[in-house]
């Protein structure tokens, strides 16, 4: 097992990085839940709702610590260097695998009716508003 220096080491350079982070991404594929919304895209779950400590069987990295230690690596390291190297915090190792963006984006124009895509603040023509008001 590497130690935490040996780990951001190991990871350092972006070609070793990027090479761990698809090793890690294919493998967590294969521990996760695969959901599919409305046939329009789809996200990879833990099967926690809430990420929170307070629900005493969450287990936030449990694939993430048992890969890294397949690979020798120190596990708190490698989510350090995930955080700083994307700029996002993450709570589980669900959020690695999602495009969290456009997960929400989508959830926005289906409540809202806006397209939240183009950037514009526009209406959305979507067959499920019409209701006869419009």
């Amino acid at each position: 097992m590497k130690t935490a220096q040996e780990t951001y080491w190991a990871l350092g350079p972006p070609e070793k990085f990027e090479k761990f982070l698809t090793e890690l991404k294919e493998y967590l594929k294969t521990k996760l839940q695969r959901c599919e919304v409305d046939g329009r895209y789809t996200y990879y779950s833990c099967g926690h709702e809430y990420h929170h400590s307070s629900d005493s069987s969450w287990k936030p990295f449990k694939n993430l610590e048992e890969f890294c230690c397949k690979k020798g690596l120190d596990h708190f390291s490698v989510i350090n260097t995930l955080i700083e190297k994307s700029g996002i915090k993450y709570k589980c190792e669900c959020q690695i695998l999602n495009d969290i963006k456009s997960i929400r984006a989508y959830e926005l124009q289906k409540i809202f009716g806006m397209d939240m895509e183009s950037g514009e603040c526009s209406l959305v023509c979507d067959d499920s508003w019409d209701d006869g008001v419009f």
